[in-house]
Parts: C-alpha cells; structure tokens; sequence
C-alpha cells in the first residue's frame, strides 16, 4: 500500500546507505481485483506499481491498471508469468525436491554434484521434474510477455519487463521496439546471464525464471548487444538453506551483481566496461527519472568504487545479506566493489 510504501522508505532514509523506492501493488492486497488505490499514487513519491512476484491474471484488470497509470504518469512493472502455468510447474519441483530429499542429497551448490552418487533412474527422475518444471514456466513467461506489451501498448502505458529470461520474450521486447514502442524497458539479471541449465548446479538453483539454456544466454547477450535490454538488474531474493530445500525461488544477488557480469560480459569482451556502467546505473536511473547514474555536474553524487582487476573466490559466509545461498558459491569472479557513496558521503567500505 502507499503507507507501508512510505514507511519503507522513511526507515531506508534514517538509515542512510542507499536510496530505496519502494513498489506498491498493482491490484490491493495482490488479490487481482481492486485497482482503486492505483488513483491515490503521486508518481512524485511511488512511480512504479507492480504485483512483484505475482502476476496479474485478469487481462482487463491489467488494462485497467496500465491506463490508469498513463494518466498518471506511473511506470507499471511487470513480472511475466501465467498463474496457472506456474502453479502446473510447482508439483514437479516439490516432486524433484522430496527425491533430493530421499536420497539424502542437499541443495547445496558445494554438495550437489553427489546427485551423481545415486541410481540413473533416480536422478534422471530429479532431472525430469525440473525440466518439465521449467518448460511450463518458460512457456508461463512468453504467454504473458506478449499479453502485456500488447496491453501496454493498447494503453499507452510506460511498461517495464522484469527479469526476461527467454530467446522468445527477448524476440517480443526487440519487435515492439522496432514497431516504435518507445514506452517499453526491459531488465536482466545476473543470474540468466552467467548460468545455464546444463549441469546439476544450475539446474537446481530454484527460481522464477528458472535458470534457462544457453541458447537463451545467447538471447539474453545479444539483446544487450542491440540495445533491446536496458539494463541489469539483480532480482535479489534473499532465502536460508532451509528455504532453498522446501523450495523458495530466488536468491541473494546484490553483492555479486557487478563481479558476475564483469567477469562474463566484459572480461569476455563481449561488452565494454562503459556498457556495463550504462546497464546498471545511468540506464536504470534514466527509465526512473532519476538525477543520477552519471559522472556530471549537477547530478547527485551518488556512485560506486570499483576494482575491475581483483580476482575472488565467492563466499557466501562473508556477504552483509542475511541470505547466503548463491549458484556462484565458489566461483572465482574479476572485479569487486571496493565502495559506495551516496550524497557524496562514503557509505561502505570493504
């Protein structure tokens, strides 16, 4: 609701390490139905509604919801996903999961590679369900991909795409650029950039999105290349071991975010040190309007110290985030984040 929304924001303000806009609901209390609030909202203050990890199902209600946001001047962000496709995809990760369970093997990115230990049939069984898992939810994104440019489009609506994931939805966002659709952003994470669903470990890192294939790496890469992404953006979803192992999607992303792309994109030279700069600060605070994400007069004085050349081996026991499990548990990175400033105040320092 806008008062929690502005209590969040009041509380990361006395605390003073970063900025933080907080996200109201799309429909209230995320029952998909009631839009009203939508009416209350001062872009001023909360510019972006979304139903987060939700999804609006109703086709008319997110109509409704996206041209009241263009009379308003918000930004509507979507999380790409049919309920109902996703809600066929859960039994067989829970399926896949009590197997894990049963073999007594742990959803650990260290211990995983023991599924090897186990039958054929066992683990061809594990790896079974969360194919099948994924496919629904492959298929769940591109469904509602489409349904929502062409919504956003239908209301003049500025629309945001979180976390695309697929060589097809990348192809929808590409085609409603080129059709001239200049209110349409896009984000990627870390995450979908850096895995891949081809061995045990990031098959099994649980998350909507799912990890996808490599053909949808390729996507993802290219489309940063032609600009049909604009920027990187964590999905930071932060969860417990015994989170991971009853099976909550997501995990902590925000102090790897620069280290995994850096060593993917730009040590790989397939993208500039200045281009990864663009995708995650000055085009993020372009599509929020924000004074920020430049190295210029008169912005705010709010940036990151870098160093692009230090090699690390990630250890999730050493992260400030309360959430520790990660895929990249024990994969050397190039590049850390020596520092933060905001106001032109340092505010962390490692």
């Amino acid at each position: 609701s806008k008062e929690q929304a502005g209590a969040i924001m009041n509380e990361a303000k006395q605390l003073g390490y970063t900025n933080v806009i907080q996200v109201v609901s799309i429909t209230k209390d995320f029952e998909g139905k009631d839009i009203s609030h939508i009416d209350e909202l001062d872009p001023a203050r909360t510019p972006v509604i979304s139903e987060d990890g939700r999804e609006v199902a109703s086709s008319e209600v997110m109509l409704n919801a996206m041209e009241k946001a263009a009379r308003k001047g918000l930004i509507v962000a979507c999380h790409c996903e049919d309920p109902e496709l996703a809600a066929m995809a859960k039994p067989f990760r829970q399926h896949g999961l009590k197997t894990l369970k049963e073999n007594n093997i742990p959803l650990d990115p260290l211990k995983i590679h023991e599924i090897g230990n186990v039958h054929s049939d066992v683990s061809e069984s594990i790896r079974d369900d969360f194919m099948n898992a994924n496919e629904l939810l492959r298929t769940a994104e591109d469904t509602l991909t489409q349904r929502n440019i062409a919504l956003a489009e239908l209301a003049h609506a500025k629309v945001h795409l979180c976390h695309v994931s697929t060589e097809l939805s990348i192809d929808y966002v590409r085609q409603a650029k080129k059709r001239g659709y200049t209110n349409i952003s896009c984000e990627v994470t870390p995450h979908h950039i850096c895995c891949s669903a081809y061995d045990w470990k990031e098959m099994l890192a649980i998350v909507n999105p799912p990890i996808r294939s490599i053909e949808d790496n390729k996507a993802i890469i290219e489309g940063i290349k032609d600009g049909t992404v604009d920027c990187i953006s964590t999905d930071h979803a932060p969860h417990t071991q015994e989170d991971k192992e009853g099976g909550s999607p997501g995990f902590t992303g925000i102090e790897l975010s620069y280290a995994a792309c850096h060593t993917d994109l730009v040590c790989t030279k397939q993208i500039s040190a200045r281009k990864l700069s663009q995708l995650m600060s000055a085009n993020p605070a372009r599509i929020m309007g924000l004074n920020k994400g430049l190295l210029r007069q008169n912005y705010d004085a709010d940036f990151t110290i870098v160093d692009p050349e230090l090699q690390w081996k990630v250890d999730p026991s050493l992260f400030y985030s309360k959430g520790k499990w990660t895929p990249f548990t024990g994969r050397t990175l190039t590049g850390k984040v020596r520092a933060l400033f905001l106001n032109g105040r340092m505010v962390i320092e490692q």
